[in-house]
């Protein structure tokens, strides 16, 4: 499972390093796509992206535009031997990065964003709220 928070910045040539503590469990092979509910750009595990696009092609019929500008906007990058991975230049612009951003592990995919889009604090009332309909949203799933 990938999380946690990770500050760094692109370099002129358009790479990032890779937390070491995301790399093992995203594999060398990491899918980059424009995430589609916040601003940045989501770096998927070849197992999550397998399961996404399938549900592209399952659906396509149906979405056929948002099926088409996913895949346009979806890069398959291989992770260097030091870590480090080219985000597509496109990507970079259409998601308006800049040099600082931050990496943040969510589930099977990693979210990049700019550092001062970083998440506002949560407050604790609204942390209890979510945490009591997550638990029954498990309880009501039997999980």
């Amino acid at each position: 499972m990938l999380t946690g928070r990770f500050p760094h910045s692109i370099d002129a040539s358009g790479r990032i390093v890779v937390p070491s503590k995301l790399r093992d469990d995203l594999g060398e092979l990491v899918y980059f796509t424009l995430s589609t509910s916040r601003p940045g750009i989501e770096g998927f595990t070849a197992a999550a992206y397998e399961k996404l696009a399938g549900g592209y092609r399952d659906y396509y019929e149906e979405f056929p535009d948002e099926a088409d500008f996913f895949f346009e906007n979806t890069f398959a990058v291989t992770i260097d031997k030091q870590g480090r991975a080219l985000l597509p230049q496109q990507l970079r612009q259409d998601a308006n990065l800049k040099e600082n951003i931050i990496t943040v592990g969510q589930f099977d995919k990693i979210l990049i964003k700019n550092a001062e889009d970083a998440a506002k604090p949560v407050s604790s009332e609204r942390r209890k709220e979510v945490s009591i309909l997550i638990n029954a949203r498990i309880r009501e799933s039997g999980n």
